[in-house]
C-alpha cells in the first residue's frame, strides 16, 4: 500500500518558508499522532486554493480541478477521510497497535513541472518501533520557493518493506 501524505507547514507572513525536511518530519509526526483534527488543522487550505486558482488562470483546461478546490468543505472531508483510511489501514490490515514511525532516509525521484508550481516526488524509508520497514511515496509542492503538501493521503502509496 502507498500513501500520499498531505500537510503543509503554515508560514505566516514574515517567517521563513517550510523546507522539504520539515514537511517530511511534520508529516511523520502527524501519522504517529493518529488524530484527524490535528491533521486537518495542519493543512494550509488557503494556500492550496491560491496555488490552484493561479494554475487554472494560466491553464483553463484545468477548470474542473478549480471547482473541487473552491469547495473547501468537500476538500476538508476528502483530506479527513483519506487520513482516517490510512490510520485504519495501519491498524487493521497491518495489525499495528501503538506504532511510531521513524524516518531512516528519503530520496528524490523526479519533478512534475506545472505552469505555476512543481510537484516533487520522494520515496521515504521508515521504520516503526517494532522493527518493521516501510516505504512511502511522498509528493511535495514547490510554490514560490516554499514547500507544501496539496494532495490528500492515498493509501496505495504506502508499502511494507524497502
Amino acid at each position: 500500500m502507498i500513501l500520499i501524505f498531505t500537510t503543509s507547514c503554515k508560514t505566516p507572513k514574515n517567517t521563513d518558508c517550510a523546507k522539504v525536511d520539515s514537511i517530511i518530519n511534520k508529516t511523520i509526526a502527524l501519522i504517529n499522532n493518529r488524530n484527524s483534527e490535528n491533521y486537518i488543522e495542519s493543512i494550509d487550505f488557503y494556500t492550496i486554493e491560491k496555488i490552484w486558482i493561479k494554475e487554472c488562470e494560466m491553464d483553463p483546461t484545468k477548470i474542473e480541478i478549480l471547482e473541487f478546490i473552491k469547495d473547501r468543505e468537500g476538500r476538508i472531508q476528502s483530506f479527513s477521510m483519506s487520513y482516517s483510511t490510512m490510520i485504519r489501514t495501519i491498524e487493521k490490515i497491518h495489525k499495528l497497535k501503538g506504532w511510531k514511525f521513524h524516518l531512516e532516509s528519503y530520496e528524490y525521484i523526479d519533478t512534475e513541472n506545472l505552469l505555476n508550481f512543481n510537484i516533487l516526488r520522494y520515496n521515504l524509508k521508515l521504520k516503526d518501533n517494532f522493527g518493521n520497514k516501510w516505504k512511502m511515496h511522498f509528493h511535495i509542492t514547490e510554490y514560490k520557493d516554499c514547500y507544501y503538501i496539496t494532495e490528500p493521503i492515498e493509501v496505495n502509496y504506502f508499502t511494507k518493506e524497502w
